[in-house]
């Protein structure tokens, strides 16, 4: 595989329901601040409030473009349902074709 220097943004973010982060996540893609998003269910467990809670949680993973960081966050942060939404990111790299296919898809 050949990798490029450009490299992209991936997002974790958690949602209560399946419904909750379809909806953000077409939020950022119609905006075109994320190329893409994959959702799915995970098992969660965390302190909150004094006290240890267990949940069942959907995640999704968003990639972007480093221009597209406060966007995706400020969007998120105002239609997001908790109080303190778990809204992380990191660089990733991928193949060349796919960074490139990503960049291509957001607003820059």
């Amino acid at each position: 595989l050949q990798y490029s220097n450009m490299g992209f943004v991936v997002f974790y973010i958690t949602h209560p329901n399946e419904e909750q982060a379809q909806n953000i996540a077409s939020s950022l893609i119609e905006k075109r601040y994320v190329a893409c998003a994959n959702i799915y269910p995970v098992g969660s467990e965390y302190h909150w409030n004094g006290k240890v809670e267990k949940d069942a949680e959907w995640v999704s993973l968003c990639k972007t473009s480093y221009d597209n960081i406060e966007r995706v966050e400020s969007l998120v942060k105002s239609i997001h349902v908790y109080a303190t939404p778990c809204i992380t990111h990191w660089k990733a790299a991928a193949n060349v074709e796919y960074e490139k296919w990503i960049l291509k898809n957001v607003l820059r």
